[in-house]
C-alpha cells in the first residue's frame, strides 16, 4: 500500500494563520505571568520622555534587525526589495522574540515569506544560519565592549576578579577577530561531512556591525525603562542586560520570561529593577509582538483572499 504525498504547501497557509493566533494567545499568557497592577505600577514609574526613549530605541532595534535578513540574503546570493525584507524580518523576529525558540519559532514565519517569493528551502534555511551567527556576533561584540571598557564595574556584578573580566573581555575580542579572520582567508569550513560556505569579510564585517548595533539598542531601550526607577548607568544597564539574556538563552524559556527578571534583580539587589523589567517587556516584547502578530495574519488573509477572488477574475474574463 503506498503512502498517500502530503501537500505541505497546501497547508502552510493554515499553519501561518495558527502561529498567529497563537502568538496572540501567548500575550494573554505573557500578560497573566503579571497582576495588572504591577505593570500599570511599573508604567505609571516612567516618566513620559523615557516610554518614548524605550519606545524609540525599541523601533530602530528592530529596524537593525532587518539588517540581518538583508545580509543573509547576499550570503545565500537572492536579492529581494527592501520592503519585503523588512516585512518578513520584523513579523518573524517580534513573534519569535516573544515565542522563544526563535531560530524554529521566527524561522517558520521566514519560510513562509520566502518561499512565497522564491527562495529554496535550503536557501532560507542559509538566511536563518546567517541570523543566528550575526545574533551571537553582536552578543559577543556588546559583552568584549563592556568587559574591557568598563572592567571594575563587570567585576563588582559578575563577583570576579578585574584580571579574570578583562581575559573573558579579551577572549570576546579574539572570538570576533578570528572569525572575521577564517571569513578573510577561506570560502568555507568542513564540519565532519557538511561543507559549510563562510561570507566573505566584508559580509562577515557588516554582520557584525549589523549585531553590534541591534544589541547597542536593545540596551538603550532596556536602560530607558530600567534608570528611572534604579540608579544605573548605560554600560553596568550593558552588562546587566547581556549576563540576563545569555541565561534566557540557555533556558529556552519563551521570551526569557521570568528569567531576566530573576537574573537582573539578583544582579541588582535591594532595587526596584523588576518595575523597570517589566516595562521594558511592554516596550520591546509586546508591542512589536501585537504588530508582528496582526501583519502575519493580514498577510496571510490578503493572501488567501486573492488566490480565492483570481479564479473567479479569469474565469469572468474568458
Amino acid at each position: 500500500m503506498r503512502a498517500r504525498r502530503i501537500d505541505l504547501a497546501r497547508w502552510l497557509p493554515y499553519a501561518s494563520l495558527l502561529l498567529a493566533a497563537a502568538a496572540l494567545a501567548w500575550v494573554a499568557h505573557v500578560l497573566a505571568a503579571y497582576s495588572p497592577g504591577d505593570i500599570l505600577r511599573g508604567l505609571e514609574q516612567l516618566p513620559a520622555r523615557s516610554v518614548a526613549l524605550a519606545l524609540g530605541f525599541s523601533a530602530a532595534a528592530y529596524g537593525a534587525l532587518t539588517l540581518f535578513d538583508y545580509f543573509g540574503l547576499r550570503y545565500c546570493g537572492r536579492t529581494l526589495p527592501y520592503g519585503r525584507v523588512a516585512l518578513a524580518s520584523f513579523t518573524a523576529l517580534s513573534i519569535g522574540h516573544t515565542v522563544g525558540l526563535a531560530p524554529f519559532s521566527s524561522g517558520a514565519v521566514r519560510y513562509r515569506y520566502y518561499t512565497r517569493w522564491g527562495l529554496r528551502r535550503g536557501e532560507v534555511g542559509l538566511v536563518i544560519l546567517f541570523c543566528a551567527v550575526t545574533v551571537a556576533l553582536g552578543e559577543t561584540a556588546v559583552s568584549a565592549a563592556a568587559l574591557l571598557l568598563r572592567p571594575q564595574t563587570a567585576a563588582d556584578i559578575l563577583k570576579l576578579g578585574r584580571t579574570s573580566v578583562l581575559a573573558l573581555g579579551i577572549g570576546c575580542l579574539l572570538l570576533i577577530v578570528g572569525f572575521l579572520a577564517l571569513c578573510a582567508a577561506r570560502r568555507s569550513l568542513k564540519i565532519g561531512r557538511w561543507r559549510l560556505k563562510l561570507p566573505s569579510w566584508q559580509l562577515a564585517l557588516g554582520a557584525l556591525s549589523a549585531g553590534l548595533l541591534n544589541y547597542s539598542l536593545v540596551i538603550g531601550a532596556f536602560w530607558s525603562c530600567l534608570s528611572p526607577t534604579v540608579p544605573i548607568d548605560y554600560p553596568t544597564a550593558s552588562i546587566a542586560f547581556v549576563l540576563a539574556n545569555l541565561a534566557a538563552l540557555v533556558s529556552a524559556v519563551p521570551g526569557g520570561l521570568g528569567v531576566i527578571e530573576a537574573v537582573i534583580v539578583s544582579l541588582l539587589p535591594n532595587s526596584d529593577a523588576a518595575v523597570g523589567v517589566i516595562a521594558f517587556r511592554v516596550t520591546y516584547f509586546l508591542v512589536p509582538f501585537l504588530l508582528g502578530a496582526c501583519l502575519l495574519a493580514a498577510t496571510e488573509l490578503r493572501l488567501r483572499m486573492l488566490r480565492h477572488f483570481t479564479p473567479r477574475m479569469d474565469s469572468q474574463a474568458s
